[in-house]
């Protein structure tokens, strides 16, 4: 039994960030600022197909067979703070990087089922809680030591002990090596979906020499496509190709060169002035911007609009006031006029949201999410000033990024419009953080969710007995703990989107996460350059795109 049993998602999903989303997520609004000058939203139209259906993907068809040399040099729009993958709170942008010096235990197939990919196959008992990884011969690290079953057994164990990590792998029991090329992982609760952690953070394997290197951090050793070569932290990092790359054939590129660029129009710059070859994006002007030069064939672009995309919401924490009353989360959900938002502060590209699927979705339903009424927002208002004898007043955090700042102004405003006073606070990224993971705030946004299936969010939506601070709206719903566990104990995706829609409707009747758009993200690059957007796992078959792509297979055509 392999991990075909996990059945198909459908193509709406990609890889993911779980264990380090709200670290790099609760960067507030951060991967959805816009543009602070017109001249990033090129015509402003965007661009559709015969059909009437928005056009964001320009991919060329390669020229011929691929070919070897050359450096890629990447434009990516944030940084990390380190590569060691138990405790490297890891941005979005780190899995571009990421993918370049470390491999996966497991990567998503066009269909976006996990699939082996450093493993060479996973097995589980009958009800799930315990699972075989069988690793693949003659694999070595950038070191020259064995990828073996003490090699990933140390890894896993390293996350259980983890202060990052930990909780994304609290099912797991022990970790064992059975053999050169076996790990035994057991748990305490049925885990069916295991596999699909190991697309993420957790599932990326390190050296031992790197976990046992002080400085391991800054000095990644993986098993990866490209070894690292030096990194200037908040200006670059550069690897080269791994000549005994376990893949026959591949890396095609002699190294990549990742340029930090947290500007926008910089980035944006660079690749248009061919200072850059490729860059990634999530700023829906300058996707415009770019679909429009695709069109006209000056670059390639895809998105990842067919996928399961992150979502930007506001959470409230449920365990201060004014949100440990429903009535304050039901008054200012009934405030928000998303579709406003959307078209005032996203270029209208982004979709409304009203929980963690889009409506197309195979796993959506609709769960009964307070919509725009500005008349019961008033209501609710009027009732929790009798009830306490004071206005429903509240502070927001925000970062101290205009961008950011205009967002939050909009949805103050629309607060104010029905009588909610909202204080917006700023201050810098690490303060923020500190106060979501401490319960330390009233609201503030977020970006999350974004899996095939939901109970790849489970440390942020679910409380644990003994605590849980990944569950940064503190929470307590043990329906929620209920129907994700009842996720987790079977194989039948039916069952599995059952128990996913129960968890929507509590989350809805909850209110304490405020949906608002469903985010998109773009990677652009040179007409010369191929392999980004489609590549295949080790057995040939093709993966799912994904806008943090592996460059394993890219290649520049002379």
């Amino acid at each position: 039994m392999e991990i075909e049993r996990l059945g198909s998602m459908g193509r709406r999903s990609r890889r993911a960030a779980w264990v380090v989303a709200p670290l790099l997520a609760v960067a507030l609004l951060a991967g959805c600022t816009q543009a602070s000058d017109n001249t990033s939203s090129g015509s402003g139209a965007i661009n559709t197909d015969a059909d009437g259906n928005v056009r964001l993907d320009y991919v060329n068809a390669p020229p011929g067979d691929p070919v070897s040399g050359g450096t890629l040099s990447f434009g990516i729009s944030a940084e990390t703070d380190g590569w060691r993958v138990t405790d490297g709170r890891w941005a979005a942008s780190a899995y571009i990087v990421g993918n370049t010096i470390f491999d996966p235990l497991a990567a998503y197939d066009k269909d976006f089922r996990a699939q082996p990919y450093l493993a060479e196959s996973f097995t589980p008992n009958a009800d799930f809680t315990s699972w075989t990884i069988g690793l693949r011969p003659n694999v070595t690290f950038h070191d020259g030591t064995p990828v073996d079953g003490d090699a990933v057994a140390r890894n896993l164990q390293a996350h259980q002990t983890a202060l990052l990590t930990s909780t994304a792998v609290s099912f797991i029991e022990t970790v064992t090596a059975t053999g050169p090329l076996t790990v035994q992982v057991d748990m305490i609760k049925p885990w069916s979906t295991f596999p699909d952690a190991m697309t993420a953070q957790v599932g990326y394997v390190m050296a031992p020499s790197m976990i046992d290197n002080p400085d391991g951090a800054r000095n990644p050793v993986g098993s990866g496509p490209f070894t690292f070569v030096q990194w200037t932290p908040g200006r670059n990092l550069e690897v080269a190709r791994n000549a005994n790359y376990w893949r026959d054939g591949l890396p095609y590129l002699d190294g990549v060169k990742f340029e930090v660029l947290t500007d926008i129009q910089t980035r944006g710059r660079s690749l248009e002035a061919n200072q850059i070859q490729a860059m990634e994006t999530r700023d829906a002007a300058q996707i415009i911007r770019f679909a429009d030069l695709a069109s006209q064939g000056k670059v390639q672009m895809y998105t990842d609009d067919n996928n399961e995309v992150s979502e930007t919401f506001i959470g409230l924490n449920t365990s201060a006031e004014p949100f440990n009353d429903p009535i304050a989360r039901q008054a200012l959900a009934y405030s928000l006029d998303r579709q406003a938002i959307t078209d005032q502060a996203y270029e209208g590209l982004f979709p409304p949201a009203v929980g963690p699927y889009k409506p197309n979705s195979e796993v959506y339903v609709d769960a009964g999410v307070p919509g725009f009424d500005q008349a019961k927002a008033r209501e609710l208002v009027a009732e929790y000033q009798a009830k306490y004898g004071k206005p429903l007043a509240f502070t927001a955090n925000i970062l101290p990024v205009p961008e950011i700042r205009r967002i939050a102004e909009t949805l103050q405003q629309q607060a104010a419009d029905v009588g909610i006073e909202v204080t917006l606070e700023a201050m810098d990224q690490p303060t923020l953080l500190v106060r979501a993971l401490t319960g330390a705030y009233q609201a503030t946004g977020f970006i999350l969710f974004g899996a095939p299936k939901l109970d790849r969010e489970y440390v942020f939506i679910a409380d644990f007995p003994e605590g849980n601070p990944l569950n940064f709206t503190r929470n307590k719903n043990p329906a929620i703990v209920e129907a994700l566990d009842r996720a987790r104990a079977t194989d039948d995706v039916a069952a599995q989107n059952a128990a996913f829609a129960d968890v929507q409707r509590e989350l809805a009747k909850d209110g304490n996460f405020l949906f608002i758009v469903h985010n998109l993200g773009a990677v652009v690059y040179s007409n010369n350059v191929f392999g980004i957007a489609d590549w295949t796992l080790p057995s040939g078959e093709p993966a799912g795109r994904t806008v943090q792509p592996p460059l394993t297979e890219a290649w520049i055509s002379q």
